[in-house]
């Protein structure tokens, strides 16, 4: 009996783009762009990087904690991935206007997960904020993907490709895990989109057909 990760078949993608002409569109629903907690795109202020426990969780090997935050995108939507620590009166603005946002106060240890995800925006550059009115609060932020639209420029992304998206093709006998919590003495987080598959029966194949430099499976 072989599990996915014995058998090396990756069931999460992220993708090192050339060129726009370059990603077949007709492989994918909706490309999804990444941005890693050390992304240039994204400007923490009083951070600190990497906490015990989430290393190993994290997505590229760490978090970053921080009372503000601000991230300059591109797309049609924006999603913020980590958790949030002491949320009171945590303001979130995209291009200066306040989006309503209710955040959830988080346990000790929670799981790293999505939390906050904006409305859908045109297709031009935007400029997200996350502050604390009250300076007692803290987010942690693992990761970001953005919605690109039609005239996103994607030369030079990384993309990120959930294991529902129809580009990748299962053969043989998988099961689909929901609200998979992948699981370190110290740390957790959920898995991409919450959600995995997994065999244990021989033969079984996953495919996926890409334009770019690298697949990075995690």
């Amino acid at each position: 009996m072989q599990s996915v990760e014995q058998l090396e078949i990756p069931y999460k993608f992220a993708l090192q783009y050339r060129t726009l002409r370059e990603f077949p569109l007709f492989y994918y629903t909706m490309a999804t762009i990444l941005y890693d907690n050390d992304s240039p795109h994204l400007t923490f202020f009083d951070s600190v990087i990497g906490a015990v426990g989430y290393g190993p969780v994290s997505l590229g090997g760490t978090t970053t904690f921080s009372s503000n935050l601000s991230v300059i995108f591109q797309g049609t939507s924006i999603k913020l991935f980590g958790f949030l620590l002491q949320s009171k009166d945590v303001i979130v603005r995209i291009d200066g206007k306040i989006q309503l946002y209710t955040p959830t106060l988080a346990t000790p240890a929670p799981p790293i997960n999505a939390f906050y995800q904006s409305q859908i925006l045109p297709d031009t550059i935007h400029n997200l904020t996350m502050s604390d009115g009250r300076q007692d609060s803290l987010v942690a932020i693992d990761y970001v993907t953005i919605t690109a639209g039609e005239s996103t420029p994607l030369q030079g992304e990384s993309l990120i490709v959930d294991d529902n998206d129809p580009s990748v093709v299962f053969e043989g006998e998988w099961v689909l895990i929901t609200d998979l919590v992948l699981q370190v003495p110290d740390g957790s987080r959920f898995a991409y989109e919450s959600t995995a598959h997994q065999t244990s029966s021989p033969g079984a194949s996953a495919t996926f057909h890409f334009n770019g430099l690298s697949p990075i499976k995690n």
